[in-house]
């Protein structure tokens, strides 16, 4: 019995420091505080707070891409002229004027609006504000349009932590019948390109053959001037050597008439001698 109750006592000890411990590990917990989670909740409670005015914005933000044509918009841009300028409402975002994001947004839309044609509706009900996790930045806004030509466009904007726009993007939705619409005009254009680039490369092969008679016409004009030259030496030697002939036979007939001449005086009795001057 004394064990018995020995066991007990012992467990109930140990059951106690357990509980101790775990006490004291949770009171150690709760003194720290998670500075992420701190940042996490003042963001969503600036996102409970604004809300409204956020939804004012994407709706009017929307409404003013639509009604202002491509030339316009960049004419805004250039003047600085803002949302607020056109409504005359102050919008929690882009508060102070818009940045160098919001202006590549536009030209995003006019590199976009013929695609889709004019606004139809904007569906409140999906518009969407999702605190942002990263560090500066404070939500992601979502929402879906419907357009003349596409009746689903999702646009996205990041919002940071100093209310600017710094991000956007348009993300259009396409049908089965859309999607294999433009596989098949890629599809075309792709083979056309490939049937161009085949047709220029059959053009440039097909000059090579005046590249060698333009080589050979060039070898030949070469070759012409050293065989003239060749012709003149041969001419040349040819005259020279007709010419020593010429001379040979010359001197042939001058001793020939001296030696007739002087078998003549023979016959006479005459003695031809010479005559040596005396100095």
């Amino acid at each position: 019995m004394n064990k018995k109750h020995l066991k007990r006592v012992l467990s109930l000890i140990c059951m106690l420091l357990f509980s101790i411990s775990l006490t004291a590990c949770s009171f150690n917990s709760n003194e720290t505080i998670d500075t992420t989670d701190v940042k996490q909740e003042s963001k969503q409670q600036f996102v409970d707070t604004y809300e409204n005015s956020i939804k004012l914005w994407v709706v009017d933000f929307l409404e003013y891409l639509d009604k202002t044509s491509a030339s316009d918009l960049v004419e805004d841009a250039n003047n600085n002229i803002t949302l607020y300028d056109k409504t005359e409402t102050r919008y929690i975002i882009n508060y102070y004027g818009f940045n160098d994001a919001t202006i590549q947004l536009y030209n995003s839309w006019n590199a976009t609006r013929d695609e889709l044609g004019a606004l139809k509706s904007i569906d409140l009900a999906s518009i969407d504000i999702e605190v942002s996790k990263e560090t500066g930045d404070l939500c992601v806004i979502s929402v879906e349009a419907a357009y003349e030509k596409n009746d689903k466009v999702v646009f996205e904007f990041t919002i940071d932590e100093n209310y600017y726009v710094t991000g956007a993007a348009i993300n259009p939705t396409y049908t089965t019948a859309q999607k294999m619409a433009k596989a098949g005009m890629n599809t075309l254009i792709g083979m056309g390109t490939v049937f161009v680039v085949l047709i220029f490369i059959s053009f440039i092969i097909s000059l090579f053959k005046y590249i060698n008679k333009f080589q050979n016409r060039k070898t030949n004009k070469e070759v012409a001037p050293e065989t003239n030259k060749a012709l003149d030496e041969n001419v040349t030697n040819t005259e020279a050597e007709e010419n020593l002939v010429d001379d040979y036979e010359l001197v042939a007939v001058i001793s020939a008439a001296i030696a007739a001449y002087e078998c003549e005086a023979s016959s006479n009795g005459l003695v031809v001698r010479s005559i040596r001057r005396v100095r």
